[in-house]
């Protein structure tokens, strides 16, 4: 039954099922059902959460590719298995390029980065077209004006989570965790015992190292934003040998304007 509630398939990981299911049952069930043409949203936002939940549940992700014109405003969302080679919007070679001794020498830094592209077909346009073509005074609105719904090289998963880390980054529970852990940052804690603490309260979700040392990256730049010490704090912890001397930058003013970290 569409109104019923729902629970995460067979193959869902258990610390996953919880959050999983209680995040799809705080949305409208009827955002669940396959998407049909006709359908109507409140505006462009809507029709992104809509699809990124049944996405969510049918087990894939999807994303934005344009879909706009001068003529029409819409958004094309496609499976984020389209397409049959990757975008590359950096100019990267193929493969990382060593010289003799080993060094890198190629703009690309590594290689076995992830591929999605698989050619999958499935895909959604939306667009912002007239409510009633033979009466313009009645307006426009987001509807869904073509889909294919087709699948396409790879599998449907149980567990989403664990593949698409934009579903992820989606659940409130995962933004909350991404709040202390900002805090955590903040005063200094270090990776290793942050996450002793945020798992001692819930082992539900958990912030990769990277997640972590980055979730004050794009945060503004202020006196008290002390990140690179807890980096330094984080390598004394596991025993590597570094010594290091901080530059600080003022303006014109004398605020704090930045910091350099410099290897002694």
């Amino acid at each position: 039954m569409a109104n019923s509630a729902w629970t995460a398939p067979a193959g869902c990981y258990e610390h996953h099922r919880a959050v999983l299911e209680r995040f799809v049952n705080s949305l409208p069930a009827a955002w669940r059902q396959n998407p049909a043409v006709g359908e109507v949203f409140k505006d462009r936002k809507e029709a992104g959460a809509r699809l990124q939940l049944f996405s969510l549940v049918q087990g894939f992700d999807i994303v934005a590719r344009g879909g706009s014109s001068t003529s029409q405003l819409g958004v094309e969302l496609r499976c984020i298995h389209h397409s049959q080679v990757t975008q590359n919007r950096r100019d990267l070679e193929d493969r990382v390029v060593r010289d003799n001794e080993g060094n890198i020498t190629s703009r690309r830094r590594r290689d076995g980065t992830n591929i999605h592209q698989t050619g999958c077909n499935w895909r959604i346009r939306v667009s912002w077209v007239l409510i009633n073509k033979k009466d313009e005074a009645q307006g426009k609105e987001w509807r869904l004006t073509k889909a294919s719904l087709t699948h396409q090289g790879h599998e449907l998963l149980a567990n989403p989570l664990a593949a698409y880390p934009a579903h992820r980054r989606r659940l409130p529970k995962f933004q909350h965790l991404l709040v202390k852990a900002t805090t955590h940052r903040r005063a200094q804690i270090m990776y290793s015992a942050s996450r002793r603490i945020l798992e001692s309260k819930d082992l539900a979700l958990h912030l990769s190292s990277r997640e972590f040392y980055n979730s004050i990256r794009r945060l503004r730049l202020n006196g008290e934003n002390h990140s690179v010490f807890g980096l330094i704090a984080e390598l004394q912890e596991q025993q590597w040998i570094c010594q290091t001397r901080v530059e600080v930058y003022t303006d014109e003013q004398g605020h704090f304007s930045g910091r350099k970290l410099i290897q002694a």
